[in-house]
């Protein structure tokens, strides 16, 4: 059953659906207590005999009427009234002295059971959960709805991880958890914004491609998509196995076809309006690269590892090294006054120029200047060089010089993916800008504040 949400916030009408756990299969939608209303009385509560007392009641075709070879004495009507689903008519065994027929209009509440209805079901309660909010219309895109567990379907997990992140850094600290509300609330809407963009994007393409199809373009393009769910069942296993992935996602055969034609939609006038005039020319990606050219040519770096002893230990290293132990394992010893713990590694060192003209170290260590400039990668130097008193040997491990001209074809294609990228961002922020200007959208600001409000409703959890 269907049925307007009462209790909507002053000013605004929302279309909502809600399920209320006490009234079982008596309700699809809404759920609802049954009161009993006539012309004259005053509302009646319904107890669950009263349903038990008439016979199957199906909804006719027409408004007014009985249904075809209904019992007399059965419900002769049902009728869908301005609050929600009425029926008329008499029960059967009704007492009709009145001559009237009792109207039952559906209206949210609790159901509530007579004597009888405990003793025949049990232990049940009288008093049940008030109604929950399972789905909500937020806003509308050129006539489609926009629904709540649209949104929150995809970004509900990671609200959802971030509030326990937030409460297990709180504690049960009033202010911490109030900072940490705020903060999550601050996450909610940036998630909810990006997410709600998205969904505005894609709806406005997909209408735009929609609009342009001619008659005979969606026929092939129906015939294209029974194919494709038809190919999709085949990978799936079979008509079952298809149907069960179906319910495990919540879709329904057509929902499937749609939620396809959509996608194909979006692809398509992304090719034909966005894609097809993000054009990028050589001397775009020549300019990029001279914009960039450090990022391309970053200053090279030296790389060294440097044993350091007193005068007295010299010949301990010497020997060591000249048995042709690795020169990061003799760095290690205890007798190495640098760096010891890192086997003598220095950080990168940046010079400018040729490397054999280059300065690498100050005036404190200048002396190992002119021995650095003749090593070369992975050698050391054969003999000491004295620093300060000390003894110092110094092996280049390596030369980071990470230089990629632009006759690089790697470096033409990564420009021509950037430059690309951003042409297709500049001109799908134009072209849905357009279609939005002409299209019937409800105000994304307030579609993203009522989702914000709705977030905190489901995912936070201290009040």
């Amino acid at each position: 059953m269907k049925s307007r949400a009462r209790g909507a916030t002053a000013g605004r009408t929302r279309r909502a659906a809600w399920l209320d756990a006490g009234c079982g299969a008596l309700v699809v939608v809404l759920a609802g207590g049954c009161v009993a209303r006539s012309a004259s009385r005053a509302p009646t509560a319904l107890r669950t005999e009263d349903f038990r007392a008439v016979g199957p009641v199906t909804m006719p075709e027409a408004t007014g009427g009985e249904r075809p070879g209904a019992d007399p004495g059965e419900t002769g009507a049902v009728t869908v009234g301005e609050r929600g689903v009425v029926g008329s008519g008499r029960p059967r065994g009704a007492d009709d002295s009145s001559g009237r027929d009792l109207r039952v209009e559906v209206v949210p509440g609790a159901p509530r059971l007579g004597a009888s209805d405990a003793s025949a079901m049990g232990d049940v309660p009288t008093a049940t959960d008030g109604p929950t909010l399972i789905n909500e219309k937020v806003g509308e895109i050129n006539g489609r709805p926009v629904w709540a567990n649209e949104v929150f379907d995809e970004i509900g997990p990671t609200l959802a991880n971030a509030v326990r992140v937030a409460t297990a850094s709180a504690g049960r600290d009033a202010a911490q958890l109030a900072d940490a509300r705020r903060e999550w609330l601050g996450l909610v809407r940036q998630v909810v914004a990006s997410k709600l963009r998205r969904v505005i994007e894609d709806e406005l393409l997909s209408s735009e491609f929609r609009a342009g199809l001619k008659p005979q373009e969606k026929q092939g393009l129906k015939a294209f998509l029974d194919n494709l769910v038809e190919n999709q069942r085949r990978q799936a296993g079979g008509r079952a196995a298809a149907e069960r992935e179906l319910r495990e996602a919540n879709l329904t055969r057509q929902e499937l076809v749609r939620e396809r034609e959509r996608q194909l939609f979006i692809y398509y006038e992304t090719e034909r309006s966005i894609r097809s005039r993000a054009r990028v020319s050589w001397k775009d990606v020549q300019v990029y690269y001279e914009r960039n050219r450090e990022a391309y040519n970053p200053t090279p770096k030296a790389v060294f590892r440097v044993i350091r002893v007193s005068a007295d230990k010299a010949e301990e290293v010497a020997a060591a090294l000249a048995t042709g132990r690795p020169f990061a394992e003799v760095a290690r010893s205890p007798e190495n006054m640098m760096r010891r713990s890192e086997g003598g590694l220095l950080s990168p060192i940046e010079f400018e120029g040729e490397y054999a003209k280059a300065d690498f170290f100050d005036a404190a260590m200048a002396p190992l200047n002119e021995a650095a400039r003749a090593l070369t990668p992975g050698a050391h130097t054969p003999t000491p060089v004295e620093v300060g008193g000390d003894r110092v040997w110094l092996m280049l491990e390596r030369i980071d010089a990470k230089t990629r001209p632009l006759s690089d074809g790697s470096v033409q294609l990564e420009i021509i993916q950037t430059l690309t990228a951003r042409a297709e961002e500049r001109e799908r922020a134009r072209h849905v800008a357009r279609l939005a200007r002409q299209a019937s959208l409800a105000d994304p600001n307030e579609i993203a504040q009522r989702l914000v409000e709705m977030a905190e409703e489901r995912y936070w959890p201290v009040r």
